[in-house]
């Protein structure tokens, strides 16, 4: 069964033909979810623009943020045409409340495009 990829953010049923399709799985329907971010639904921003809070989508309010010049930068079509949070490789970071402070087993699922060479971090707990 073909399933559209951007229809679970949608939550809509995607039509193929004389096929329905029934695409409402959603990450939201993770039992324990903590954080959900997707850059698809961040609001209020233009392409470029340093991003100062990521609004989290569990219903938890885990936003992620950060200020000044340590803004990552908002890209309207920065991944394959969709939305995307870019990072400059050095100094840019996002903080989210305390996730991983416990000792509570999490998976933890990313799409990115690392570019460049070097030593990178995605997580960072401190």
């Amino acid at each position: 069964m073909m399933r559209d990829p951007r229809a679970y953010a949608e939550g809509r049923r995607a039509d193929r033909g004389a096929q329905v399709i029934d695409d409402a799985w959603s990450p939201l329907k993770l039992t324990g979810l903590r954080l959900f971010l997707d850059a698809s639904r961040i609001t209020g921003l233009a392409n470029n623009d340093p991003v100062a809070q990521w609004d989290d989508l569990s219903g938890l309010g885990n936003h992620a943020t950060s200020s000044g010049a340590n803004r990552p930068t908002y890209k309207a079509a920065g991944l394959n045409g969709r939305p995307a949070v870019t990072w400059n490789g050095t100094s840019s970071w996002l903080l989210v409340p305390a996730l991983l402070a416990s000792s509570t087993p999490l998976s933890f699922l990313c799409v990115i495009s690392p570019t460049g060479t070097g030593v990178r971090r995605l997580i960072d707990i401190q």
